[in-house]
């Protein structure tokens, strides 16, 4: 990605961040973890690691994320910020996340 479309997209409202990381998630199948208060996600690794240590993230696969991670953190009322930029995000239940990606997920899979 180039310097110009990562800062458009670093720099994009909570919303549009939103829905890229459930597009882009759902496509690449990978995501990024930080598990602190809250937790945060990213789709893509190079934006995460504009926010956060390398060693802090934890890489894995989407249905993982879904699956076991997202049921975790509901079971626990734990929000999820989505696609942090360090002034803001989108934080939404792991429930509502779950059922954004899982849909994501049927439409391309």
């Amino acid at each position: 990605m180039n310097q110009r479309a990562f800062e458009g997209l670093l720099n994009a409202a909570p919303q549009k961040r939103y829905q890229h990381f459930v597009s882009a998630a759902a496509d690449g199948e990978q995501v990024w973890l930080y598990k602190g208060n809250p937790w945060c996600v990213w789709a893509e690794r190079e934006f995460a690691v504009h926010l956060m240590p390398e060693e802090q993230l934890i890489q894995m696969n989407v249905h993982n994320l879904c699956f076991k991670l997202l049921t975790e953190a509901a079971e626990n009322d734990i929000m999820i910020s989505v696609f942090p930029n360090g002034s803001d995000s989108e934080i939404v239940s792991a429930d509502t996340l779950r059922e954004a990606l899982v849909e994501e997920l049927d439409m391309i899979e």
